[in-house]
């Protein structure tokens, strides 16, 4: 059970960085298209 508990928490852990990275992109994405506009 101890086994099955690191994976599932290793799995949510991954999923998570998954997202804040998705997040951390498209907030990279928008600046940069904002500060194209903004040319």
């Amino acid at each position: 059970m101890a086994v099955l508990g690191r994976q599932l928490t290793a799995e949510a852990v991954s999923q998570n960085n998954q997202q804040v990275l998705r997040q951390k992109i498209t907030k990279v994405m928008i600046r940069m298209t904002m500060s194209l506009c903004a040319r």
